[in-house]
């Protein structure tokens, strides 16, 4: 009797300490299911570290691009009345190399020109002479004779950095206006709808 008691009590025991395992083992998966679940959120939070958006870096070549872009028109506009050679090289430049042109990288892939590559390639290139038929900046002693100058690329492509610097400095004032005209958007919206309401009724 005794020994089947004895018995009795080792199986309840071991049963008891089967039930704790398999109640430890059932709470270890779940925390298991819920890190699984939650470690995709603080992984993408860890990625947004600095508020950085999901789209952060397409953001950074978007502005670039449309700052270098804005500064080539720039730099244009004072090239026309001050340097009529170097205005007539840039106009043929951005011709035959047109801004974020589409060219196949090392592996056969599409890629598109950035506005930095773009830059790259002018400043890389070698002097070029221009001849201006109409005029130019250096003063002749027949002025029937053809304005003939060496033009420097890289020169003008410090032009365009100097220039796109400038408009950085432009484009921050007028990031720093988002907020006042996102105030203006819905103040706006708000005042229409209360004239859609009006006329309504």
């Amino acid at each position: 009797l005794s020994s089947s008691l004895s018995s009795s009590s080792r199986h309840k025991s071991y049963g008891a300490a089967k039930w704790k395992i398999s109640k430890s083992n059932e709470r270890q998966t779940r925390r298991g299911r819920n890190k699984a679940r939650y470690a995709p959120l603080t992984t993408r939070a860890e990625q947004r570290e600095g508020n950085n958006s999901p789209y952060h870096t397409q953001n950074e070549e978007k502005l670039m691009d449309l700052l270098t872009v804005q500064s080539v028109k720039t730099v244009l506009h004072y090239l026309q009345e001050t340097n009529g050679e170097m205005h007539l090289f840039l106009n043929n430049y951005i011709a035959e190399n047109p801004f974020f042109q589409t060219r196949k990288n090392a592996a056969g892939q599409p890629k598109r020109e950035s506005g930095e590559e773009w830059l790259i390639k002018l400043a890389s290139s070698g002097l070029t002479t221009v001849t201006d038929v109409n005029r130019g900046s250096v003063p002749t002693i027949d002025d029937s004779q053809p304005k003939t100058r060496e033009v420097s690329p890289r020169d003008c492509a410090e032009r365009i950095l100097a220039t796109r610097k400038d408009l950085g400095e432009d484009f921050v004032s007028f990031l720093e206006k988002v907020e006042v005209k996102n105030g203006s958007v819905l103040r706006n919206a708000l005042e229409r709808t209360f004239t859609i309401v009006e006329e309504e009724e």
